[in-house]
Formats: structure tokens, sequence, C-alpha cells
């Protein structure tokens, strides 16, 4: 599978949320050919080094959980200066 059909979710205690068996539902039904992941991260600071380097593992796009929305803005915010 290509790196543009990548989609992941960015978050902490994943096993709480439904986006991935929502996501999944609405690609097997439009039969889209997109794999979601959860990337699931115990602090901020690994989500910033997985940012860092998601150019080695890149994604379509992403979706961020509270508690990492504001790491995940302020390296974009970074990133783009």
């Amino acid at each position: 599978m290509s790196h543009n059909n990548k989609i992941c979710l960015i978050g902490k205690d994943l096993s709480l949320s439904l986006s991935y068996k929502i996501h999944k539902a609405i690609y097997d039904f439009l039969k889209i050919n997109l794999e979601y992941k959860n990337k699931e991260f115990k602090n901020k600071l690994d989500v910033y080094s997985y940012l860092k380097d998601h150019f080695k593992d890149p994604f379509f796009a992403a979706n961020v959980t509270y508690p990492y929305k504001e790491t995940v803005y302020k390296f974009l915010k970074e990133s783009n200066e």
C-alpha cells in the first residue's frame, strides 16, 4: 500500500476511541482502499519525536485526540516557520 493511502489516529488510551471502527466501516462501505492505524503514545515527547520522523513512515492524514492536539499544533506551526 502506498503512503498516500494511510491515515492514523494519534492519541492516548485509544482503546476507548471509536474512531478506528467508524473510519474502517466507512472506508469498507465506500470501497475506499485506506489503511487506518492507531498510533498510541504515552507522552508528548514521543508524539513530537514521531512527528519529526513521520517522513520515514509517511501518512496521508492524521486525526489527533486530546491530550496531544496542542503538541501537534505546535509541531506544525514550527515546521511552517
